[in-house]
């Protein structure tokens, strides 16, 4: 794909010698890499890449997605430059890194352990998958919600009173982890607001910044924000009924034991992501406490363990006499993809959703957002959703 800063590029490389991607860009006016160029139908993303004796190298991440063998990058011109360009209709904001070196043959190769960022974007983030899942990875923002930046951009020099605590569970006869973020001027808590699959919430400090915020500037209530360590997300988080029970029954009473908690009937929220959003709304439609719900691209079809249809929880919700009192429902619009074995869309699994549980909830609030699967703009969102439930 010839673009023009492409071009410009080659016209570079053929009077020069032995140089620099960096100072090509100086020669272009791009100050990092990926390179975007506006085009008739929306945008060309390119990405570069600068080594020598590279065998292969490919970008992935939640846009262009995760295809080695078909995102591989390729040389420019006789250079030790790498490059590959990709459309996009609309602006997004996405994750992404490289894979380089990799075994073409290797159909069993985890991506997502072997991704380096780009060494020419110095905008990244960590995102902690799990104590053995570490992600560093590039961002870009294509689309930029003044509303919410602003929260996330007064975050310095904040100390946090993030704890970990352990709970004795009878249903697992075993210690669960779990976090809280306290509030160190007020521990008279309104309600609390709950993470199924914390892990990756409460090792966002940036994120857990922008809570304290909210709870100091009277933006919400001041809630309790609990984070649950998940040992197994696709047993726990796929409609399981022992980790419901563990949710509703063994956390809530360990939290109304350790904390001065007044658990209000519009106050309490549970949020989930992915696999966990369908998690959040089994334990709500279930549950006397949580009527507020977040759900973040919410697998809801799932090859359940125990071999139940994969519709099951649209039954389960439809047949219900429960009701929520806000929730906030959002996909990417990259993810327009099959979901495997199922051939639909995440677009078009929450559009289903949507439907469903318009007439369950007093306030619905659904949104197809700029991005794809990616917790960069889940994090973002559940800010969002905050200040709208409680607006």
């Amino acid at each position: 794909m010839e673009t023009e800063k492409i071009n410009k590029i080659k016209q570079y490389l053929s009077k020069n010698e032995d140089v620099s991607l960096k100072n090509i860009l100086n020669e272009i006016n791009e100050k990092s890499t990926p390179v975007i160029e506006e085009n008739e139908t929306g945008y060309t993303i390119t990405f570069f890449y600068q080594e020598t004796d590279l065998d292969n190298i490919s970008v992935v991440g939640s846009f262009p997605g995760f295809d080695l063998i078909n995102q591989k990058l390729s040389k420019l011109a006789d250079s030790d430059i790498w490059h590959r360009s990709f459309n996009v209709d609309n602006p997004v904001n996405f994750t992404y890194g490289f894979v380089k070196n990799f075994d073409e043959d290797n159909h069993e190769l985890d991506v997502m352990t072997n991704i380096i960022k780009d060494p020419l974007n110095d905008k990244d983030i960590t995102i902690y998958q799990g104590e053995d899942q570490v992600l560093d990875l590039s961002t870009l923002d294509l689309v930029y919600d003044k509303e919410i930046e602003k929260f996330f951009n007064n975050t310095q020099n904040q100390e946090l009173n993030i704890k970990e605590n352990n709970i004795n569970s009878n249903l697992y006869d075993q210690k669960r982890k779990y976090w809280t973020l306290e509030n160190e001027e007020n521990k008279k808590y309104e309600g609390i607001f709950l993470f199924t699959d914390g892990y990756t919430f409460a090792h966002d400090s940036e994120l857990l910044k922008v809570f304290n915020n909210l709870r100091e500037e009277q933006l919400i209530p001041n809630l309790l924000f609990v984070f649950v360590k998940n040992e197994d997300r696709g047993i726990e988080l796929a409609a399981n009924e022992q980790f419901k029970d563990f949710l509703n029954e063994e956390l809530l009473t360990e939290i109304q034991t350790n904390y001065d908690i007044t658990f209000k009937d519009k106050e309490n929220i549970i949020c989930g992501k992915s696999l966990g959003g369908l998690n959040a709304f089994y334990t709500a439609f279930d549950s006397e406490i949580f009527n507020n719900i977040i759900s973040h691209s919410g697998t809801f079809v799932w090859g359940y363990p125990d071999e139940r249809e994969r519709d099951f929880l649209f039954e389960a919700i439809e047949d219900s006499d429960f009701n929520a009192h806000n929730i906030y429902l959002d996909v990417g619009e990259l993810e327009d993809e099959f979901v495997p074995m199922w051939f639909m869309s995440l677009i078009d699994v929450n559009k289903r959703m949507k439907n469903l549980i318009e007439e369950k909830s007093d306030r619905l609030f659904f949104n197809i957002f700029k991005g794809g699967h990616d917790y960069y703009c889940w994090r973002k969102n559940t800010v969002k959703a905050l200040l709208k439930f409680f607006d």
